[in-house]
């Protein structure tokens, strides 16, 4: 899976070699997308130039364009996009270059060669080049001519200083003036590396401002800014100090009290501290959060300490003090304790073993805020495997709350192998190295009952995970009906790295092609640039990534052209996809127009009309209007109870409250709207939207004791809502097909779809078997009683997370809410005397805490979309 998608690798380590967009042809390919990642070696950066360069032109590069970015992939900083006949050369900051050429459907050229090489770091563009501030080299003759030649106006700032800096300050090449104390601080303060070159080697510049050599019996060192007026460490930083002191003797670390690293929770994995016995190179520790570690005694008289900090949040940090000590009677090895839960473990190799979760097999779960790691060092010619005998740990969308993480070594600068979570148990997985670093980590609520595995170092004979090369070639799919699935999809394996995989799909003249999306989940962003799957029919374009897709995409044409590309890093499970040639089904001749189940059309108006305009009436399955809904047999009872706190409802009072099971397990809320369709939250699904794994109880009282009137059915159809936002929570709703359709009674029925708005202040009530805090009741039906706030006031308190498409309920005193385990239940008023379904549970801050009301999914916003949703999928 290595391919770069136009031929020839795509990971380039090698100090000096060509890139070429089209190797075998004269004319690159349309529809292709390629990529390559430079790596040089320690000390080095890359300067790259094109030899030539030809691309399809357009003012914005928005066609056919190669694009650049400083760094590891596209996340990093974008040096830019080139197309036409750009003049290309450029140099990195550090030791990667991430390239992407993107074509699209139409017009070629000559495409491009580049050369790169690996060059000392203080070398700059080198010559008569001048280094822009987006890593452009371009001549320096240009500079303040006013002309723009990089793009970013960098060589037309500062110009009006050129030539006549101060006694107190130093000249760059570029002309511009800096503090002459800003000379040999560590910190590229000219653009060029120019104020760090001749600095001696002696200095050794660590990056942290200070020197990385520290020898003799004592010193400090510290992040920067540690003692200044910012009190902050720089973001985007790699520093390191090399500790030597007398042979013989040993090494002591002391730390200062007022210690602030970025918290990684699981493990240091943004920035962190990282500790090595110089000796041998083995991990000492690695830290951060807010804790100052105890003093540390290194039994060598050599010792490399490192800190890295990512691009985001930055700290107080840290100072170190180190002194010789004495190694008589001092033991020759490092002892680590077992962490704060007793799970944490560095593992000498001495035969294979088991890790797991405190409380596993107890048949309790793991508890909240659990941390674990366990690091293995295996003998040198083998790798390590561990395969999972037990998995249950919350699942979430790219495991974003508990997780497992598995590294290519003891520490989290190692490369990630996997990120886990959910109730499936994984497949094997295998190190590249002779070490490996297990993290298991659990947020603070939630929990499931955790992992078992076994751990082995196996010979290296092979690469033990060896499989097809993934796809790199189009495949043209003539028949009427077939399936699509990524490299290695079973939904459970992540799919590789590094793939362009491209089906062609024709469909015979006046057909049209359409696909069924059954299973779907790539790493997820927002404007899918990372993992992808791409849908062109020559009308239209979809890009689809993440766990949210529509059920069916149908062409405007005879042909579909399909991409699926991933990158380097963080993947899913991939997809499972049928597609069927039919004949073009005719649009309905208005835009609001009702599609039936048979593809006929009727006008809106006649939705919810008490006729059957639709076969068997479909139209009219949910409705506001029905005389049925919205009046349960047996009264609720009144008044301000809670669900933190614990008043248990009356049993089958709530007749339309509905339990989502995932394997068994509750899950979430929800509400029926008819015999066989529930709504609910989005979020719920995060996890796994496949319908074989999840089931329905109504008529429920007890969580998990058996009632009278209960029935349970399976789940057949998971229809989330195609525009649901994780990252803001919006389009929060759900609906779910139920086979075969629950018996309506006294003890099951039906809430009304909302026909008024309830006005800010009216009293209504939402329930669940959520969290009860300690408060009793737990695992028994229990309800709230919340007032409607104001949508503007509940912004406000809600950090401004709040959209239109949500309503809010809760009191200022806090004291009354619902909580986790409650999602996706209804928020239900009772308006001219029926119980309208207003809203479902969507998100808060923490539980019942003041000011601090919970947000519900409008559903008044959503009736046609469910009017249509289930009028559609119904019989």
């Amino acid at each position: 899976s290595g391919h770069s998608g136009c031929g020839g690798p795509s990971q380039l380590t090698h100090n000096h070699r060509y890139i070429s967009s089209n190797p075998n042809t004269t004319l690159y390919e349309n529809d292709i997308y390629c990529h390559w990642r430079i790596h040089s070696t320690s000390g080095k950066i890359i300067r790259l130039r094109a030899l030539w360069f030809e691309l399809e032109d357009d003012n914005e590069c928005d066609n056919d364009y190669l694009a650049i970015y400083d760094g590891k992939n596209a996340r990093s900083p974008l040096i830019g996009k080139f197309c036409g006949n750009a003049s290309l050369e450029l140099i990195s900051s550090h030791r990667y270059l991430s390239l992407y050429l993107n074509t699209n459907s139409h017009r070629q050229a000559k495409g491009f060669n580049i050369t790169y090489d690996f060059v000392q770091a203080s070398t700059g563009c080198g010559g008569n080049f001048y280094r822009c501030a987006n890593n452009r080299c371009v001549p320096k003759i240009g500079i303040c001519d006013g002309h723009n030649q990089c793009g970013d106006s960098s060589d037309e700032e500062n110009c009006a200083a050129s030539g006549v800096c101060k006694g107190t300050e130093y000249e760059c090449p570029d002309n511009t003036c800096i503090p002459k104390n800003w000379v040999c601080d560590g910190s590229n303060d000219c653009g060029d590396l120019a104020d760090e070159d001749n600095c001696g080697k002696q200095t050794g510049l660590s990056g942290c401002r200070s020197s990385a050599w520290q020898n003799g019996t004592s010193g400090s060192f510290s992040s920067m800014d540690y003692t200044g007026p910012i009190s902050e460490y720089e973001n985007d930083t790699e520093c390191h100090w090399d500790i030597n002191v007398p042979h013989g003797m040993f090494i002591k670390l002391t730390f200062d009290p007022d210690f602030e690293i970025e918290d990684g929770h699981a493990v240091c994995d943004t920035d962190r501290l990282t500790i090595f016995n110089g000796k041998d190179h083995s991990l000492v520790g690695e830290y951060c959060g807010d804790t100052a570690p105890d003093p540390i005694i290194i039994p060598s008289d050599h010792a490399l300490v490192k800190f890295f900090s990512d691009e985001e949040s930055s700290f107080k940090g840290f100072m170190v003090h180190w002194e010789a000590v004495d190694a008589t009677g001092l033991p020759t090895e490092i002892k680590h304790d077992a962490g704060p839960d007793g799970c944490d473990q560095w593992i000498n190799y001495s035969g294979p073993g088991i890790i797991q979760t405190p409380n596993f097999g107890s048949g309790k779960n793991y508890e909240v805020n659990t941390t674990c790691v366990w690091r293995i060092f295996g003998p040198e010619g083998y790798v390590i495997k561990v395969h999972f005998n037990d998995f249950g740990v919350e699942g979430s969308f790219l495991c974003k709350y508990d997780s497992v993480r598995i590294y290519d070594g003891p520490s989290t600068a190692d490369d990630l192998l996997a990120t886990i979570c959910g109730r499936r148990v994984p497949r094997d997985e295998w190190s590249k190295t002779n070490n490996m670093m297990i993290a298991f980590y659990s947020d603070r609520s939630y929990n499931g009952k955790g992992i078992n595995a076994t751990f082995e170092a196996v010979k290296v004979t092979s690469d033990p995970q060896t499989h097809d090369t993934a796809c790199t070639k189009r495949v043209t799919l003539r028949d009427n009906h077939g399936m699509l699935t990524s490299d290695l999809f079973d939904g459970v394996t992540e799919y590789p790295n590094d793939l362009l995989c491209r089906w062609t799909i024709t469909a015979p003249a006046g057909k049209v092609i359409t696909l069924t999306i059954n299973s779907f989940q790539t790493e997820e962003d927002e404007d899918c640039q990372y993992d992808y799957v791409s849908i062109t029919d020559g009308h239209k374009n979809t890009r689809l990534c993440g766990f949210v897709y529509p059920e069916y995409i149908t062409s405007k044409r005879n042909s579909l052209n399909i991409r699926f590309v991933t990158d380097e890093s963080i993947g899913g499970f991939g997809f499972n996809i049928t597609y069927d040639v039919h004949d073009r089904i005719p649009a309905c001749p208005n835009a609001d127009d009702f599609r039936c189940n048979d593809n006929s059309c009727i006008r809106a108006n006649q939705v919810c009309n008490g006729q059957d305009d639709c076969p068997g009436g479909t139209e009219e399955l949910v409705c506001g209007n029905v005389a049925t809904c919205g009046v349960p047999a047996i009264t609720p009872a009144a008044g301000n109870t809670k669900i933190v706190g614990g008043k248990i409802a009356i049993p089958n009072s709530l007749p339309w409250q509905v339990s989502l099971r995932f394997l068994g397990s509750h899950m979430c809320g929800g509400t029926l709207i008819a015999p066989q369709w529930v709504a609910t939250a989005s979020h719920c699904f995060e996890e796994n939207r496949d319908p074989k794994n999840w089931k329905i109880y109504a008529g429920k009282q007890h969580e998990k004791k058996d009632d009278p009137h209960q029935q349970l059915r399976d789940v057949v159809k998971v229809l989330m809502h195609d525009q649901y936002k994780a990252a803001e929570i919006d389009n929060d709703i759900t609906l779910l097909k139920v086979d075969p359709p629950f018996t309506i009674n006294d003890y099951v029925s039906v809430a009304c779809l909302p026909t008024e708005t309830a006005p800010d202040g009216t009293e209504c009530m939402s329930s669940g078997w959520g969290e009860t805090e300690g408060t009793g009741g737990a695992g028994i039906l229990k309800q709230v009683a919340l007032p409607v706030v104001n949508l503007q006031s509940c912004n406000a308190s809600l950090d401004g997370g709040v959209t239109a498409n949500m309503i809010c309920a809760g009191f200022d005193a806090g004291g009354h809410d619902t909580c986790q385990g409650d999602s996706g239940g209804p928020f239900i008023c009772k308006l001219s005397g029926k119980w309208q379904l207003e809203g479902i549970v969507s998100w808060g801050y923490g539980c019942a805490e003041p000011d601090s009301p919970g947000a519900y999914t409008r559903v008044e916003n959503y009736i046609p979309w469910l009017q249509q949703n289930v009028g559609s999928h119904s019989p």
